[in-house]
């Protein structure tokens, strides 16, 4: 291009002329680029954000006066990109904390709820195996949270009667549960 004056520049930059919108990127790519890149600390981003700015300035190339006022406009248009693309890469990286703590919160509640169902799976069938009225007693005590005098009264029994069988049945299913390491000691 030859040397021309600023009004020369911007009166073919408002005409589309290719050659003045080269000058004025060539004049100001590399400045907004490192302004873009102490933003954001990010290179590529940066590149991607200057690129878009400058075709912004094509865009609106009709409504530009001066230099000055392309140049205001690059760095007020980087600026608000920057922070634009600042604001949803943190709300991403929030999202994405908070989706894999709710994930691991899932796997370690779902493994947590796995084991108390084999727990209790297996609690039922051990009781199942009880000799008949040690198995009555314990159901009724601990499913249906009858009270030791009720089941007495039920069964038409002494509560030592109902104690001791509690107690018996609760050793035989506390041995079987750590013979198969359901139950630490």
């Amino acid at each position: 291009m030859k040397k021309l004056t600023e009004d020369n520049i911007i009166q073919k930059l408002h005409q589309g002329e290719e050659s003045s919108f080269a000058y004025v990127y060539n004049l100001y790519k590399r400045r907004i680029l490192f302004f873009v890149t102490q933003l954001l600390q990010d290179g590529d981003e940066a590149e991607d954000i200057t690129s878009k700015v400058f075709l912004k300035v094509w865009d609106k190339r009709e409504t530009f006066k001066t230099l000055e006022n392309v140049k205001a406009f690059l760095y007020i248009s980087a600026k608000n990109a920057s922070y634009d693309y600042l604001k949803a890469r943190k709300s991403f990286e929030e999202r994405q904390k908070d989706i894999s703590y709710q994930i691991e919160t899932i796997e370690e509640n779902a493994e947590h709820w796995k084991h108390t169902t084999e727990l209790i799976v297996e609690l039922y069938k051990e009781v199942d195996n009880l000799p008949k009225k040690a198995k009555e007693i314990v159901k009724l005590y601990f499913f249906e949270g009858m009270s030791s005098r009720q089941i007495a009264e039920k069964l038409y029994i002494s509560q030592v009667t109902v104690m001791n069988a509690k107690g018996i049945a609760l050793k035989k299913l506390k041995a079987v549960f750590i013979k198969k390491k359901l139950l630490s000691m």
